[in-house]
C-alpha cells in the first residue's frame, strides 16, 4: 500500500485546487523558506484527523484556511484528499483504493468522508490503528520535530511504540470494555437500588394483602345482611307511600276549582305588574341615557381643555426651539469667526516659520565661511611659528638649546590642543550617551508601566476565568438535580403507567372485562371504566369518589347488545359481576336551572358535579347522567343551608366526603374507603407527562448553557494561557531593556572618567609650558638681538592666536545662535501643529452644531402643524357640546311623561292585591288538608329514597338490580339481623384504614421484582464477561509490546551504531512491572562518549539519534508511507549521506515523502516536486522529472 493521490483545495497557502500525483520510492519538495513546501506534509498529517492547531503551526483551526491577499479574497473552506493504493491489501478493507477526504467551513463546522461517503473521525482513526500513518502514529515527523522523538511529551512517546507495537487497536478495545464496564456497574447500581426500594414496599404489602383479604370478607358479610334489610324496609315503605297518595289526591281534586279562579286573576295582576315593570325599565333607561349625555359633555369639555392647553405648550414649545435655533445660529457665527481667526494666525505662522527657516539657512552657510577663514589663521600661525625655529637655530651658542626648548614648547602646545580636542570630543560623546540614557529610561518606564497593566488585566482575566469555572460548577449541578428529578418523575410515571396498564384498583370482574377488552384491542364494544374516562381536579377528587360511589367501577360500553354481551362472557367465566352503562339507552336528566341559579348564591357553593369534571364529548352523557343531580359544596355547613334552601330535593356532596341526600338525610364522618385510586390516575399521568416534558426541555437548555459556558471558560482559558505568553515576553523584554539601560549607564561612568583624565593630562601640560617659558627668558635675557627677533616672532604669533581666539569666538556664538534659531523653528512647528488640532475640532463642532440647528427646525415645525390640527378639533368640539345639550332636554321631557304614568300602575297593583288576598285565605284551610296528605307521601317517598340511595351509593345496586339477583330473603328476626350488621361494621371500623387492593399491587410488585432479579442477574454476568475481556486484552497487550520493545530496542541500537559510526544505544521501561503504563526511557552512547540521557546531547547528535529510532521502528514494523519534514536540518554532510543510504534502502518497503533543503538528500529523491510561490501568498506546485545522462549517468532536472 503506498500514497497515490494528494488533493488541496483552499488549505493554507493553496488557494487553487492542487492535485499531486506520488508513485513508490522517495518523492522530494524542494522550494524557499515561505513558499509553502511543509504545508504538503500538513495537509497529510490533518486529513489523517490531526486535531492541534499548534502542531499545525497555527493558533486556532480556522488557521488552515486560506485567509487571503491583496489581490485573492479569503476562502471559506479548506479541503483535503489522500487517495491510497490498498491493491495489496495492506488494509483489512474490501477496496483498492481507499480515497480520505477532510473539510472545514470557516463557520467551525468540520466533515470527513471514506470513499466520498459521510463518516466520523473515529472511523479513520479505526481505520488506520496499528499501521503507523495515524495522526498518533510515526509516519508524520513535522518540521523543527524530529527530536521530539525522544525528548517529547512521555505518553506521545508511548503511543509511537504502542503503534509500532500494534496494539493501539486492543488498547482501543480496552477502553470501549472498560466504559461499558462503568456502565453495567451504573446499571447494576440502579438496579440494586430498584430492587432495595421493591423489597421495602413488600414487606408492608404482604400485611396489607392479609388484611385485605379479611376485609374483603367482612364487607361482603355486610353487603349481604344490610341489602336484605333494606329490601324489606323498601316493601313497607312502598305501602305507605300508595296510602298517603290517595289521601293527597281528595285534597287536590278540591283545591283545582278554586285555583282556576286564582289564577285568572293572578294572570291580570301580573299582567298589571308586568307594564309597571316595562314602564320602570323605561325611566331607568332614560335616566341612563341622560346621564351618559351629562358624561359625554363633561369628557368633550375636558376634552377641550386638553386641547387648548396642548395648542398653547406646543406654542411655547416652538417659541423655544426658535430660541434654541436662533442660539445655534449665533454659536455658528461664533465658531466661524474662531475659524477664521486660527487660519489667519496659520498663516502669519508659516510666514514665520518661513522667514526663520531662510535665517537659519544664512547663518548656517555664515558659519561654514567662518569656520573656513579660522582654518586659514591657524595654518598662518603655524608658520609664524616655523619661522620662529628657524631664528632660533641660527642662534649663536644658544641654537641648540633654544631649538631644543622652543621644539618642547610646540610639542607641549599641540599635546594641549590635542587634549582640548579629545575634551570637545568626550563631551559630545557623553551628551550623546546622556540623550540616549533618556531614551532608554523613558523606554524601560513605559515597559514596566505596560507590564503592570497586563499583569492588572491578566488578573482580570484570571479572575473571570474563575467567575465561569464557578459557573460551570452551578450549571453542572442544577443539571445533575434536574436529571435526577427527571429520573424520580420517570420512576412515578413508569409505577403509575403500569398500575393504569394493569387496571389496579378495579374489582375484579372489572378487571378482567377491561383487560379482555384490551387483549382483544376492542374500542367497538368497550369505552372504558368511569374512573379512566373522566377526569378530576386535586381539590375535588374525594366530593367526586363520593359523589360517583361504586359507579367508578362502571363499565361504559357503546350499546346495550354490548353490555349483554360482557355480561354472559363473565358468567361463562365466572369472573363475578360489572356494572355496564350502555351509550345508546342512558339518556342525562337535566338539572333544575332555576334551583341551581338560587343556590350559586350561597356561601359555600362550588358547582354541579358534573360542571366540575372533563371528560370527552362521547361519554359526556353518561357523566351527566350520574353527577347532574349532585351538587358540590365546600363543608358541611354550607350544604345542609343549601339543602334547606333547595326543600331537600338535590344531593349535595362535601369537599371532605359528607352527603346530605334526597329528603334531608346526612351521610357523614370518617371515610375507611378514602377517596378512588383510580379517579386521578390519568390527571396524575398527564400531570407527569407535561412535568417530564418541562424538566426535559428545562435539561436541554441547561445542557446547553453549560456547552456554551464550558465553550466560554476554554476560549477565556486560551485568551489567559496567551496573556501569560505575553507577559512573559513582555518580561524578558524587560529584563533587556533594563541591561542596555545598566550598559548605557556605564558607557556614562567611563566617558566621566575619561574627562577627568583629559583633565589632569592639560593641567600637566600647562605646568610644563610655563617650564619651558621661563627656561626660554633665561636663554634670551643674554641674547638680547635674539630675545628682540624672538619677542617680535611672538608678537606675531600672539596677534595669530588672538586674530584665531576671536574667530573661534564668533564661530562658537553664531553656533549658539543657530541653536537658538531651531528652538524657535521648532516652536512654531509645534504651534502649527496644535492650531491645526484646533481649527479640525472647530470644524467638527460646526459640523454638529449645523445638524442640530436643522433638527430644530423640524421640531419646531411639526410643533406648529400639531397646534394648527388641535385648533381645528376645538371647532368641532364647541358644535359636538351643542348636538349633546340639545339630545339630553329630549330625553328629560320624555322621563317625566313616564313618572307619570307610573301612578297610575300604582293604584291598579293595590286593588288586584287586596283581591288575591280574599281568595288566598279561601285557600288556605284545603291546602292545609292537602299539605298533609302531601307531607305523608313525601315522608314515604324520602324513606324509600334512603333506602335506594343507601343500596346505590354503598352497594352500587338498584332494588329492582337486587331482587333480581335474588338478594331478598326472608327475615326471621330482624333485629338479630340489625345486631349482625353492626358487630360486623364494628370489626371492619377496627381494623382502620385497608388498602383494598394490596393484594393485586402485591402479585404485580412480585412480578417485576422476578423480573428486576433476571435483569440484576444478566447486568453481572455480563458485567464478568467484560472483565474476562479486559484481563486478556491485557495480557495480550502486555506480550506484544514487551516482544516489540525489545525487538526495536536491538534495532535502535543496530542502527545507531550504523548511524554514528559506533557507539551504542538501548531503550528500556522506567519500571518494568508496569509494562502497559511505564515511562520508555531512552539512553545513547555516540563513539568516545559515556552513556548518557538524550538531553545531553548536542542538536545534531539528538536529530540523528530520533532518525535513527525512526528506522529502528520501521525495521520492525514498516509503515505505508512516510512524510519526513526537514528532519536531516541540522546534519552535517557526512550524516546526510548515512541518512540517504538508510532512506536507498528502507524506501524498497516504505514510500518515503521528504520536504527538503539539502542538496544530498534531493540527490537520492526518485521523484522531486518544486514548491514555488510566483504570486505572493499563493503557493504551487511544479512537477520535476530526474533523468540520467547516458554518457556521464550525472542526473538531471528538466
Amino acid at each position: 500500500m503506498y500514497l497515490k493521490t494528494l488533493i488541496m483545495q483552499g488549505f493554507k497557502s493553496f488557494a487553487e485546487r492542487t492535485v499531486i500525483d506520488f508513485s513508490p520510492g522517495v518523492t522530494a519538495f524542494v522550494g524557499p523558506n515561505g513558499s509553502g513546501k511543509s504545508n504538503v506534509a500538513d495537509a497529510i498529517r490533518w486529513v489523517l484527523g490531526e486535531q492541534s492547531a499548534k502542531t499545525l503551526r497555527g493558533q486556532r483551526m480556522e488557521d488552515v484556511i486560506f485567509s487571503g491577499t491583496g489581490t485573492r479574497r479569503p476562502l471559506s473552506y479548506a479541503e483535503v484528499t489522500i487517495v491510497l493504493d490498498n491493491s495489496d491489501g495492506g488494509l483489512d478493507w474490501d477496496y483498492r483504493e481507499i480515497e480520505v477526504t477532510r473539510r472545514l467551513y470557516r463557520t467551525g463546522e468540520s466533515e470527513y468522508y471514506l470513499n466520498r461517503n459521510r463518516c466520523l473521525l473515529r472511523d479513520i482513526t479505526t481505520l488506520f490503528m496499528d499501521t503507523g500513518i495515524g495522526r498518533d502514529g510515526y509516519s508524520i515527523v513535522g518540521q523543527g520535530r524530529i527530536d521530539e522523538l525522544l525528548s517529547g511529551n512521555p505518553d506521545e512517546r508511548r503511543r509511537i511504540f504502542e503503534e509500532a507495537a500494534g496494539i493501539v487497536r486492543f488498547r482501543k478495545n480496552q477502553q470501549d470494555s472498560e466504559k461499558r464496564l462503568a456502565t453495567a456497574a451504573q446499571n447494576m447500581e440502579r438496579v440494586g437500588d430498584l430492587l432495595g426500594e421493591m423489597e421495602r414496599q413488600r414487606r408492608p404489602l404482604l400485611r396489607q394483602a392479609e388484611t385485605a383479604k379479611e376485609f374483603l370478607r367482612l364487607r361482603q358479610i355486610l353487603t349481604d345482611n344490610e341489602v336484605a334489610l333494606l329490601l324489606v324496609q323498601s316493601d313497607q315503605q312502598a305501602e305507605s307511600l300508595a296510602v298517603a297518595e290517595t289521601a293527597r289526591q281528595i285534597a287536590a281534586d278540591e283545591l283545582d276549582e278554586l285555583s282556576a279562579a286564582r289564577t285568572e286573576l293572578q294572570r291580570e295582576h301580573e299582567a298589571n305588574i308586568a307594564a309597571s315593570e316595562s314602564n320602570e325599565a323605561s325611566i331607568d333607561r332614560l335616566r341612563d341615557e341622560v346621564e351618559a349625555l351629562r358624561n359625554d359633555e363633561a369628557e368633550v369639555t375636558t376634552e377641550t381643555d386638553l386641547a387648548r392647553q396642548r395648542v398653547e405648550s406646543l406654542k411655547k414649545q416652538a417659541i423655544e426651539a426658535a430660541a434654541l435655533i436662533a442660539e445655534s445660529d449665533a454659536r455658528r457665527v461664533e465658531l466661524e469667526r474662531e475659524m477664521s481667526d486660527r487660519t489667519e494666525r496659520g498663516q502669519v505662522m508659516q510666514r514665520d516659520r518661513e522667514r526663520f527657516e531662510e535665517r537659519l539657512a544664512a547663518e548656517e552657510r555664515e558659519l561654514n565661511a567662518l569656520t573656513a577663514r579660522l582654518d586659514v589663521g591657524e595654518r598662518q600661525t603655524e608658520v609664524l611659528r616655523q619661522e620662529f625655529v628657524d631664528c632660533q637655530d641660527s642662534l649663536f651658542e644658544c641654537r641648540d638649546r633654544l631649538a631644543e626648548i622652543r621644539t618642547e614648547k610646540r610639542l607641549a602646545e599641540e599635546n594641549s590642543r590635542r587634549l582640548e580636542r579629545e575634551e570637545s570630543e568626550l563631551i559630545s560623546v557623553g551628551d550623546a550617551l546622556s540623550l540616549t540614557l533618556e531614551e532608554q529610561s523613558e523606554r524601560t518606564e513605559q515597559l514596566a508601566a505596560d507590564l503592570a497593566t497586563g499583569e492588572r488585566i491578566l488578573e482580570e482575566e484570571r479572575r473571570k476565568v474563575r467567575e465561569r469555572g464557578e459557573r460551570i460548577a452551578a450549571s453542572e449541578t442544577e443539571l445533575n438535580a434536574t436529571r435526577q428529578e427527571k429520573q424520580r418523575a420517570q420512576f412515578r410515571l413508569t409505577t403509575l403507567r403500569d398500575l393504569e396498564d394493569s387496571f389496579a384498583g378495579y374489582h375484579d370482574a372489572v378487571q378482567a372485562v377491561l383487560k379482555e377488552a384490551k387483549r382483544r384491542d376492542d374500542d367497538r364494544t368497550v369505552v372504558g371504566a368511569i374512573g379512566s374516562l373522566i377526569q378530576v381536579p386535586a381539590d375535588y377528587r374525594m366530593a367526586i369518589s363520593v359523589a360517583l360511589g361504586a359507579a367508578i367501577q362502571n363499565i361504559v360500553v357503546r350499546s346495550e347488545r354490548s353490555a349483554r354481551e360482557w355480561i354472559d362472557w363473565l358468567r361463562e367465566r365466572r369472573a363475578g359481576r360489572a356494572t355496564f352503562l350502555p351509550l345508546d339507552t342512558i339518556r342525562p336528566r337535566e338539572p333544575d336551572h332555576a334551583l341551581l341559579n338560587r343556590l350559586s348564591a350561597a356561601t359555600g357553593y362550588i358547582g354541579l358535579a358534573s360542571e366540575l369534571v372533563t371528560c370527552s364529548d362521547e361519554t359526556r352523557p353518561i357523566t351527566d347522567w350520574l353527577l347532574n343531580r349532585t351538587l358540590i359544596a365546600a363543608d358541611l355547613a354550607a350544604a345542609t343551608a343549601m339543602a334547606a334552601q333547595s326543600n331537600y330535593r338535590i344531593r349535595i356532596v362535601t369537599l371532605g366526603g359528607d352527603v346530605v341526600n334526597v329528603g334531608g338525610s346526612l351521610t357523614g364522618g370518617y371515610n375507611i374507603k378514602q377517596e378512588s385510586p383510580v379517579l386521578g390516575r390519568a390527571g396524575d399521568l398527564k400531570k407527569l407527562e407535561r412535568e417530564i416534558t418541562a424538566l426535559q426541555k428545562h435539561e436541554t437548555q441547561l445542557a446547553a448553557q453549560l456547552t456554551e459556558l464550558s465553550r466560554g471558560w476554554s476560549e477565556a482559558e486560551r485568551a489567559l494561557r496567551g496573556n501569560e505568553e505575553e507577559l512573559i515576553r513582555r518580561r524578558q523584554e524587560l529584563v533587556a531593556e533594563q541591561d542596555k539601560l545598566a550598559a548605557h549607564e556605564r558607557n556614562i561612568a567611563v566617558n566621566r572618567r575619561a574627562r577627568d583624565d583629559n583633565l589632569s593630562a592639560r593641567e600637566a601640560a600647562v605646568a610644563e609650558q610655563e617650564r619651558l617659558r621661563e627656561w626660554e627668558n633665561a636663554q634670551l635675557a643674554t641674547e638680547a638681538e635674539i630675545t628682540a627677533r624672538v619677542e617680535t616672532l611672538q608678537a606675531e604669533i600672539e596677534r595669530s592666536v588672538s586674530g584665531n581666539r576671536a574667530a573661534v569666538k564668533e564661530r562658537d556664538e553664531r553656533r549658539e545662535y543657530i541653536s537658538d534659531l531651531r528652538l524657535s523653528l521648532n516652536s512654531i512647528v509645534e504651534s502649527q501643529n496644535s492650531l491645526t488640532e484646533m481649527t479640525e475640532r472647530i470644524a467638527g463642532e460646526l459640523a454638529e452644531s449645523a445638524a442640530r440647528s436643522e433638527q430644530r427646525v423640524t421640531e419646531k415645525a411639526a410643533r406648529e402643524k400639531e397646534a394648527e390640527l388641535l385648533s381645528l378639533s376645538l371647532t368641532n368640539f364647541g358644535a359636538r357640546l351643542k348636538r349633546l345639550a340639545q339630545k339630553r332636554e329630549e330625553r328629560n321631557s320624555l322621563l317625566n311623561e313616564l313618572i307619570a304614568r307610573r301612578n297610575e300602575y300604582r293604584q291598579n297593583q293595590e286593588e288586584f292585591i287586596t283581591r288575591l288576598q280574599e281568595t288566598a285565605r279561601r285557600e288556605m284551610n284545603l291546602t292545609t288538608e292537602r299539605e298533609r296528605a302531601e307531607a305523608r307521601v313525601e315522608k314515604a317517598r324520602l324513606y324509600l329514597a334512603q333506602i335506594r340511595n343507601r343500596m346505590w351509593e354503598e352497594y352500587a345496586l338498584t332494588v329492582e338490580q337486587a331482587l333480581k339477583e335474588g338478594k331478598a330473603r326472608e327475615l326471621e328476626n330482624t333485629a338479630a339481623t340489625e345486631k349482625l350488621i353492626r358487630e360486623t361494621r364494628q370489626k371492619i371500623r377496627d381494623m382502620g384504614n385497608v388498602n383494598v387492593n394490596a393484594v393485586e399491587t402485591l402479585r404485580e410488585l412480585e412480578q417485576r421484582l422476578n423480573f428486576t432479579n433476571e435483569q440484576m442477574a444478566d447486568l453481572e454476568a455480563s458485567a464478568r464477561k467484560l472483565e474476562k475481556v479486559i484481563d486478556e486484552l491485557l495480557v495480550t497487550m502486555r506480550d506484544r509490546f514487551s516482544q516489540s520493545l525489545l525487538a526495536i530496542s536491538k534495532n535502535y541500537d543496530a542502527v545507531f551504531r550504523e548511524l554514528f559510526g559506533g557507539g551504542q544505544a538501548e531503550i528500556f521501561l522506567a519500571d518494568p512491572t508496569d509494562v502497559l503504563n511505564s515511562p520508555i526511557e531512552i539512553r545513547v552512547q555516540p563513539p568516545g562518549k559515556r552513556l548518557q540521557n538524550m538531553l545531553l546531547l548536542s542538536g545534531g547528535e539528538r536529530s540523528l539519534a530520533a532518525i535513527a529510532l525512526l528506522f529502528a521502528i520501521l525495521r520492525l514494523t514498516p509503515s505505508p508511507f512516510c512524510v519526513l519534514d526537514e528532519i536531516e536540518a541540522a546534519l552535517d554532510e557526512a550524516n546526510v549521506w548515512r541518512f540517504n543510504k538508510f532512506l536507498s534502502n528502507y524506501s524498497l518497503q516504505t514510500q518515503f515523502i521528504l520536504v527538503t533543503h539539502r542538496s544530498g538528500t534531493m540527490e537520492c529523491a526518485d521523484y522531486i516536486y518544486g514548491v514555488t510561490m510566483q504570486e505572493r501568498g499563493v503557493s504551487r506546485v511544479l512537477s520535476l522529472k530526474l533523468k540520467t545522462d547516458e554518457v556521464d549517468g550525472n542526473g538531471l532536472i528538466e
